[in-house]
């Protein structure tokens, strides 16, 4: 039976190194405790003032020695000062709120239970994880009065799930401060199995841009009436055929962008067969490779082109009314060699076919991204292979939506790596049911961190 490959346990792992993973289990317990759903999702203020209250409990030396700005009041913006204030700071991220936990729990949602070597709750990943591994690193490393080779900035914004305006917001502070970060870390990318049909062994996912974001209306009307003298063309009729068109023909051109490319290069030498010289001889099948990844869907279709998922409709509020107008939803993530004006323009097209009105919603562009050549990524890089040992590295474009991707236009190098080991089942507990964090992945987790940080150049 193949089983997932596995990260060795850390060297370290003395009687220091325990208490505090169990001391950093605990706090991340309390901190799932606290029903931080974002606001704008129907959450409440006083549960992120709590959690707060909490973090400045925990960890008194950074809420001590560090400035506070604080961003839209729930946002933190920390400032650890440096030896060389004359370089360029990073930014080194993570957000307070989660997405609201509906369906059968093992355990309740928000109760931190400690279980079973985890720690399971809604945000135990996402992001209270990473909130709590980095606060854990930079209270430890002020606790042994270490100070960093330039300003380190801690952002944590308390809107991210809803991409709502918090870490918008830091990057004009930022931007008026007349500070550009070198780098910029969040959450995004992790260390995970099977990356590629074929990949033996673990690969650190490393995020260097971001799929764009698009939510569109599609409305059709008609004059309403009673079902039963229906018209020839209903409004849910013209609605289910475009959809059936945008699902069965999708409009959206699959391209390899630089970033994909770099990606298949480093994984195909731990590839066999014909699929080794698919993805390593791209000189010769990159003309076909994408209509090949496109045509397999999921997430090999989302490497290379924009995809629509219909997530939302109305329609009449009784089973015996014809609706006047009627309406479903869509949310696109648009490729980086499209904007979301190009996209918008090709579903209107199609829209018009069948008589229904296309509307935008919210949209944000996509960040290109770059490859893997820094000075920066090096440090990363360093960083990951000091705390998962004999892991691959590969630059990938994130799928999803993180706040980062509002610093693309302040820093070049803008990283998306969650540092922990995520199996398919941890994978599917985001934003899903049974979230948990296992205990030795935090615990990696602020090792890396306090690595990275301790890495951190001085020129």
């Amino acid at each position: 039976m193949n089983r997932p490959a596995q990260v060795p346990p850390l060297a370290s792992q003395g009687c220091s190194e325990q208490k505090q993973a169990a001391r950093a289990a605990e706090r991340l317990s309390q901190l799932i405790a606290c029903k931080t759903v974002s606001i704008e999702s129907g959450g409440e203020r006083k549960e992120f003032e709590r959690m707060q209250l909490l973090l400045s409990e925990f960890y008194p030396q950074i809420f001590k020695s560090m400035d506070l700005v604080r961003i839209k009041e729930l946002t933190l913006v920390l400032r650890w000062q440096g030896l060389n204030q004359g370089r360029p700071p990073i930014v080194l991220m993570a957000h307070q709120d989660v997405v609201e936990a509906s369906g059968s729990w093992k355990y309740p949602p928000f109760a931190g239970v400690i279980e079973d070597g985890c720690v399971w709750g809604r945000g135990a990943i996402d992001d209270k994880g990473c909130l709590c591994a980095l606060l854990e690193a930079v209270e430890s490393l002020l606790t042994e009065g270490f100070v960093p080779e330039r300003d380190i900035y801690l952002v944590m914004s308390h809107n991210e799930e809803p991409m709502g305006d918090g870490a918008a917001e830091v990057t004009n502070w930022l931007r008026e401060q007349g500070i550009e970060p070198v780098m910029v870390l969040d959450e995004g990318g992790a260390v995970v199995d099977k990356v590629l049909p074929g990949v033996r062994g673990l690969t650190a996912m490393i995020g260097t841009g971001e799929k764009g974001y698009l939510n569109v209306r599609f409305k059709a009307a008609s004059r309403g009436g009673h079902a039963s003298t229906p018209p020839k063309s209903s409004p849910l009729g013209r609605l289910a055929s475009l959809i059936n068109h945008i699902e069965k023909k999708p409009p959206f051109p699959a391209r390899l962008n630089p970033v994909i490319r770099d990606l298949f290069r480093r994984m195909a030498p731990q590839m066999s067969g014909l699929l080794k010289f698919v993805f390593g001889n791209l000189w010769l099948t990159a003309p076909i490779l994408p209509r090949l990844l496109a045509s397999m869907g999921g997430e090999a279709r989302a490497l290379v082109m924009t995809t629509c998922a219909f997530t939302m409709a109305r329609g009449s509020g009784a089973p015996n009314v014809l609706p006047e107008t009627a309406e479903v939803t869509a949310n696109l993530r648009i490729a980086v060699h499209q904007s979301t004006q190009e996209v918008m323009d090709q579903l209107q097209l199609i829209a018009a076919k069948y008589d229904v009105e296309c509307e935008k919603i919210y949209g944000h562009e996509p960040t290109a991204g770059g490859l893997l050549d820094s000075r920066e990524a090096e440090i990363l890089i360093e960083a990951i292979g000091k705390i998962y040992k004999n892991v691959n590295v590969a630059p990938y474009l994130m799928l999803a939506a993180s706040d980062s991707h509002h610093f693309s236009s302040l820093a070049r190098n803008v990283f998306k790596f969650t540092p922990f080991h995520l199996t398919s089942d941890l994978r599917g507990g985001i934003h899903g049911l049974d979230e948990k964090l296992p205990i030795d992945e935090l615990e990696r987790a602020i090792e890396f961190y306090k690595t990275l940080i301790r890495l951190v150049p001085s020129s």
